[in-house]
C-alpha cells in the first residue's frame, strides 16, 4: 500500500523518529566528553555528579510523566512496585557483579542495558498515547546524554587508550551489544 504524495506520516516512521531521537544524543554525549578537560580534580567530579544527577531527574521525570498513569490505569499497586523494585534490583545486581569483575564500561552496559525498558516502553506508549511517546523520547534522550557523557569518561579515566580509539570502540559496542566485557 503506498503512500499519497502530501499525505501524513505513517505512525511506523513517526515512531523511528521518536527511537531516533531518544537515541541520537548517545554518541552526541560522548563527543561532548572528549573535549570536556576541568582541570580542578574535585570540580570535574561535581561537574560528573551534576550531570548525572540531571539526568536521574530526566529518567525519573519520564517515570512519574509517562509511564506511572499509564501503569496506574492497567495494574493494580502491588504488581506495579513489584515489578519496579525488581527491575531495580536486577539493574543493581548486575552493576556489582560488574564491577567485581573490574569492568571499566559499567556505565555503558548500564545505558545499553537501559535499551531494553527504554525500547519497550517507547513500542507500547506509542500506539496508545502517541503525543506521549514524543515526550518520552525526548526524556529518554535528556536521560542518555549525561549516562553516555558519563560512559565515556568512566572509561577515558579507567583505561590507557586515547579519546578516538574510545569514542569508536565505544560506538562499535553500542552497535553490536553486551560482547568483550
Amino acid at each position: 500500500m503506498s503512500q499519497q504524495p502530501g499525505a501524513s506520516v505513517t505512525p511506523l516512521f513517526s515512531a523511528m523518529l521518536y527511537a531516533l531521537l531518544g537515541g541520537a544524543t548517545i554518541p552526541l554525549g560522548g563527543l561532548i566528553a572528549q573535549f570536556e578537560n576541568i582541570r580542578s580534580k574535585w570540580l570535574q567530579e561535581e561537574f560528573r555528579h551534576s550531570l548525572l544527577a540531571f539526568g536521574a531527574g530526566a529518567l525519573l521525570s519520564a517515570v512519574a510523566l509517562v509511564l506511572v498513569p499509564e501503569g496506574v490505569a492497567r495494574l493494580t499497586p502491588v504488581p506495579a512496585i513489584a515489578a519496579f523494585a525488581l527491575g531495580g534490583l536486577v539493574f543493581y545486581g548486575f552493576s556489582r557483579w560488574l564491577e567485581s569483575r573490574g569492568g571499566t564500561g559499567s556505565m555503558l552496559i548500564a545505558m545499553l542495558l537501559d535499551f531494553i525498558p527504554e525500547a519497550l516502553a517507547m513500542g507500547a506508549m506509542f500506539p496508545a498515547h502517541s503525543e506521549m511517546a514524543l515526550l518520552l523520547a525526548l526524556m529518554i534522550a535528556l536521560q542518555n546524554l549525561p549516562e553516555s557523557f558519563n560512559s565515556f569518561c568512566e572509561i577515558r579515566q579507567k583505561s590507557r587508550m586515547g579519546a578516538g580509539h574510545i569514542y569508536c570502540d565505544w560506538n562499535c559496542r553500542s552497535g553490536r551489544g553486551l560482547d568483550r566485557l
